[in-house]
């Protein structure tokens, strides 16, 4: 009698774990269940995660960058609450007063450069020169100026002095760009950029991020202290619930056909 033998071929999907994270969780534990939870991302980043799902406790926050393992990992949020938070920002807590409401603080991890600040749950600005919703809507006009090292405006008296300052420029209606400002001549700034476009005459610009520059309230100024990066902010109380970006990716898609949600 000849036997037939039936192999019955089961969808690698089948097979795929429920992987569970939160705050309270531990990186020894096994991770598929609830009650076995792993605590962060740096333990989802280095293990063998493939076809599989990653819940993140609702309520929790976790600091870095998540970075799959596999094209094929699904991350969804399980539990009760506020959804989970993925966070590049980074708490500073401890302020020095230097006075003229003026506070610094010590960013931990700090970037070379910081484009995004929350206090008390509100991206905020950076302070500025001439301060938003001014003359010219908060505009300086530039008069003259050489090509792209250059610009003049005759409200400026070289105090304060703006170097080492930003500077933004339209050059034109539809573009703009940032630049450092090398140095001061009076009326006279001299700046580098990268951009290919010239200065053109009775274009605007503002200063911003200086000290100088600070005089409403939480505007803030970011800078390297000796490769300590520091932040000061103006505020007529110490600081609250300030939070400055430390990462610049929250998600690092390598592989591009993973599920996200």
């Amino acid at each position: 009698m000849i036997k037939t033998l039936l192999i019955l071929l089961l969808p690698l999907q089948l097979f795929a774990r429920q992987i569970y994270v939160s705050e309270s969780g531990s990186d020894a534990a096994a991770g598929t269940s609830q009650a076995t939870s792993w605590a962060t991302i740096s333990k989802v980043n280095t293990s063998s995660i493939s076809g599989d799902t990653v819940n993140f406790n609702k309520g929790d926050t976790w600091y870095g960058t998540i970075i799959p393992a596999s094209s094929s990992i699904t991350f969804i949020s399980y539990g009760a609450g506020a959804n989970p938070v993925i966070t590049g920002f980074t708490s500073v807590v401890v302020w020095t007063n230097l006075g003229g409401n003026i506070w610094e603080g010590t960013v931990s991890g700090g970037l070379a450069t910081c484009n995004m600040v929350s206090i008390n749950g509100v991206n905020t600005a950076m302070g500025r020169y001439p301060n938003f919703g001014s003359a010219n809507d908060g505009y300086l006009v530039g008069q003259s100026g050489s090509n792209t090292t250059t610009i003049v405006n005759s409200t400026l008296t070289g105090t304060p002095n703006w170097t080492g300052a930003e500077i933004l420029i339209r050059h034109q209606d539809w573009s703009s760009n940032r630049g450092t400002i090398t140095g001061q001549a009076t009326t006279t700034l001299t700046y580098s950029s990268t951009s290919s476009y010239a200065f053109s005459v009775n274009h605007g610009f503002f200063i911003q991020n200086a000290a100088a520059t600070l005089d409403v309230q939480n505007e803030w100024y970011y800078y390297d202290a000796s490769g300590t990066k520091k932040i000061q902010i103006y505020s007529t109380t110490s600081p609250t619930n300030v939070k400055v970006a430390t990462l610049t990716t929250l998600v690092d898609m390598t592989y591009t056909s993973g599920t996200a949600k």
